[in-house]
């Protein structure tokens, strides 16, 4: 475990790291901040990983640059995805897959669209399941083939076929727009994908957000449903965050107006379907909702229970807007209804940490980035915390950080937990020479 380093406690039995994401910017909440351009070549670097026993790595890729947002974001099933939207001289983007081959993690497959332009961020956002891959690339700008409209958005959907991955579609929503962002987050359960498009101002005006659900029949895809807010308004930011599980959606809106938290404080959403319809069932938000708490920036579901991220929340420490420490909430649904059960922090918690910009979820153990914090004295090396469940009761079971913390190396911006591995991200900064990003794996 050279690469990674543990806090506070043992984690017998637990999620080790791996991969993560950088999505845009935690300090303002306008449009997400691409990596500028860059010089680096535009030939795809070959995938490499330094095996960090037991079973797990820390995965790089060679000719990595500051900029490529390599570990920005990822995906585990029987295989480790790690986005670089920013990759190559026109930051089209690009994704590399690794495989463990009883010694090491080694990639075996660089990722790229057949039509990919400037701009395209492909790779921002994964989901996989079983021999599906989805892609995000939400500054993707259609042409002749489409509405003529910058950054409205794409998914990309690659099939695995004796062992190979290839891409077999498109994914392009019915009514799409310029800078809808569709693509900025998905999921995919079973032959279902949902796409999130915050940025989509219709109906309920700009920025509102919405998310849309395509189904695989056979082997074709075709958009099902658009699901927006009942309450949608301006600048919510609904569909920031998506997650998927059977005919349950959850959607957060990071910007949504509370009854209790008053502006901005964030919400969640959940649909589900019944034959072909979707449709609303609740909106919920933490019991303590304030201002500019961003509830909703990130989600995940299992089943009956919820995870959902706060990562400006102030307390229990920070003293104002910008500046907090974060948190995550627990709901679980009982008696037909979405309640909350906990409420998660850190317990190393410090103002601006971000914690709870990235979450995930698996079974009783839930595992929260915390990208901003400081890690012996080392400005934005970042974090990232596991918690257990015992009955109703969530306890932090242990930290992780990189075991030579990089400054705004950004370890947990994005998380993920698969069947036996966890994954954290540290794509760096996108100024700094020596942090040119890198993903984590630990065997659970």
């Amino acid at each position: 475990m050279d690469a990674l380093r543990r806090s506070r406690r043992d984690l017998l039995g637990l999620l080790g790291v791996g991969l993560a994401g950088a999505l845009a910017g935690c300090e303002g909440d306008g449009e997400p901040t691409d990596p500028p351009p860059t010089d680096s070549p535009t030939a795809d670097p070959t995938p490499t990983s330094t095996p960090d026993p037991p079973g797990g790595g820390t995965l790089s890729a060679s000719n990595g640059i500051p900029g490529d947002g390599f570990g920005s974001a990822v995906a585990v099933d029987d295989a480790v995805f790690v986005g670089a939207p920013g990759a190559g001289s026109d930051g089209g983007g690009r994704l590399d897959a690794f495989e463990w081959n009883g010694a090491d993690w080694t990639g075996v497959a660089t990722l790229g669209p057949s039509d990919g332009e400037t701009g395209d961020r492909f790779g921002s956002a994964l989901a996989v399941d079983g021999d599906t891959l989805l892609v995000g690339a939400y500054g993707w700008a259609p042409g002749s083939d489409g509405p003529d409209t910058d950054a409205a958005g794409a998914a990309y959907v690659f099939e695995r076929a004796g062992g190979e991955w290839a891409e077999q579609t498109r994914l392009v929503p019915d009514d799409g727009d310029a800078y809808d962002r569709f693509g900025y987050s998905l999921a995919l359960d079973d032959g279902t994908a949902l796409i999130g498009a915050f940025n989509d101002e219709d109906p309920h005006g700009d920025s509102a957000g919405a998310a849309y659900v395509f189904e695989r029949t056979g082997g074709s895809w075709s958009q099902q449903a658009k699901l927006t807010a009942e309450d949608g308004d301006e600048q919510d930011y609904f569909g920031r965050s998506v997650d998927l599980d059977g005919d349950r959606a959850l959607i957060g809106a990071r910007r949504a107006t509370t009854l209790l938290g008053g502006e901005k404080a964030g919400a969640a959403y959940v649909f589900e379907r019944s034959g072909e319809t979707w449709s609303q069932q609740q909106k919920f938000w933490p019991h303590d909702t304030d201002t500019w708490d961003r509830f909703g920036e990130a989600v995940a579901l299992d089943g009956e229970t919820a995870l959902v991220g706060a990562y400006g929340d102030e307390d229990p420490v920070g003293d104002g807007r910008f500046e907090g420490a974060g948190s995550a909430y627990v709901f679980e649904r009982r008696d037909g209804r979405w309640r909350q059960q906990a409420k998660l922090a850190a317990e190393s918690s410090e103002p601006n940490d971000a914690f709870g910009l990235a979450v995930a979820l698996d079974g009783g153990t839930a595992l929260v980035g915390a990208p901003n914090h400081d890690v012996d004295d080392v400005d934005g090396a970042g974090s990232a915390v596991v918690f257990r469940q015992d009955g109703t009761e969530w306890t932090e079971s242990n930290s992780y950080s990189a075991a030579t913390p990089t400054e705004n190396g950004r370890f947990g911006v994005a998380v993920e937990l698969g069947s036996g591995l966890a994954v954290v991200g540290a794509p760096g900064a996108d100024d700094d020479p020596e942090v040119p990003g890198s993903a984590f794996v630990l065997e659970r």
